[in-house]
C-alpha cells in the first residue's frame, strides 16, 4: 500500500571529544576573564564607597566642631 519511510538518526553529531573539550576550556577561559573583570570593579567600587563614608564622617565631625567653637 504505502512506502515504509526508514527512520533516519536526526541526532545531530556536534563533534568529537576533543573539540568539545577545547570548546569548554574556551568558554572557561572566557568565563575567568569576565569574572576577574567584575571582581576588579566591583573592588573599585567598593574602595570608593569606603571613602566617600569616610570623607562625609570626617566632614561631618568638622561642621559639628566649627558650630561648637563658633
Amino acid at each position: 500500500m504505502g512506502n515504509k519511510k526508514e527512520k533516519k538518526d536526526t541526532k545531530k553529531q556536534n563533534g568529537s571529544r576533543e573539540a568539545n573539550m577545547e570548546a569548554l576550556v574556551d568558554d572557561a577561559e572566557a568565563m575567568a576573564i569576565g569574572m576577574f573583570v567584575s571582581i576588579a570593579i566591583s573592588l573599585i567600587l567598593c574602595m570608593s564607597s569606603v571613602a566617600l563614608i569616610n570623607w562625609s564622617a570626617l566632614r561631618q565631625e568638622h561642621d559639628e566642631a566649627e558650630r561648637r567653637n563658633g
